[in-house]
């Protein structure tokens, strides 16, 4: 720990004179070699020599020991930090109209981003749901053609593909027998579309196989809030 906050200190520049520890440690290395090659009877020209190719390259030893005892990324990212800011004081002017280009840049990015992860990229709300592929026709002029009943019954009893295959479509229907009558925003689905998206009922029951037949009762599920502001809560509602 003592050793991380020293780094850290001279990072901040909390402890000066890093360069002169440097210059002192390395000179005190050389003559320490340069007496212990005059000691084998070198001449003090030869010793030196001798302690300067056995230590190696003065610049690239400060440069490692400088990796060591400091922080580089950190120092690097305080210096840009200090030279952006004295840019910004020396030319506010200038630094006002990039600080705003940056800005807007960023902010558009972050729009489109947006809009293309909700549209494209975030998965589907449903177990699985990278399993799920929406089906539909569509000719050479037109594309997203309504698929027939008849056509889906065909896809489904010929399918050898997927695991099943359901039909959803819009409708509107008015909501009677309740006050004034109402449009209520539906969706037609076949039986088994509930258990293909994973869900599952609060209360009641989903849809059956029966349901789907012709003459069957017409049957409804409706979400919590319609329930809860429409019908009232009534756990009895038919």
């Amino acid at each position: 720990m003592r050793e991380w906050w020293s780094k850290l200190a001279r990072a901040l520049h909390l402890r000066r004179g890093l360069d002169d520890d440097l210059s002192d440690e390395m000179r005190a290395h050389l003559e320490l070699m340069t007496d212990d090659n005059l000691e084998r009877g070198m001449s003090t020209s030869e010793a030196r020599a001798a302690a300067r190719r056995h230590f190696g390259n003065l610049t690239r030893t400060r440069e490692k020991a400088r990796e060591a005892w400091q922080f580089p990324r950190l120092e690097t990212f305080l210096q840009d930090i200090r030279y952006g800011l004295r840019g910004i004081r020396k030319a506010p002017s200038f630094s006002l109209v990039v600080i705003f280009t940056l800005a807007l840049g960023i902010g558009a990015n972050t729009a489109i981003f947006s809009v293309v992860y909700s549209v494209l990229l975030r998965p589907l709300p449903y177990p699985h749901g990278e399993r799920l592929v929406r089906l539909g026709e569509s000719t050479s002029q037109v594309s997203g053609i309504a698929v027939t009943w008849v056509n889906f019954q065909h896809w489904r009893a010929e399918n050898i593909t997927f695991e099943n295959m359901e039909a959803i479509t819009g409708a509107g229907m008015t909501l009677t027998g309740r006050g004034d009558a109402v449009l209520v925003n539906t969706r037609l689905v076949t039986s088994s579309a509930f258990q293909l998206t994973g869900m599952t009922s609060m209360l009641g029951r989903l849809f059956t196989d029966a349901d789907d037949k012709p003459g069957a009762a017409p049957t409804a599920i409706v979400t919590a809030d319609f329930w809860q502001s429409r019908l009232g809560g009534d756990p009895h509602v038919g």
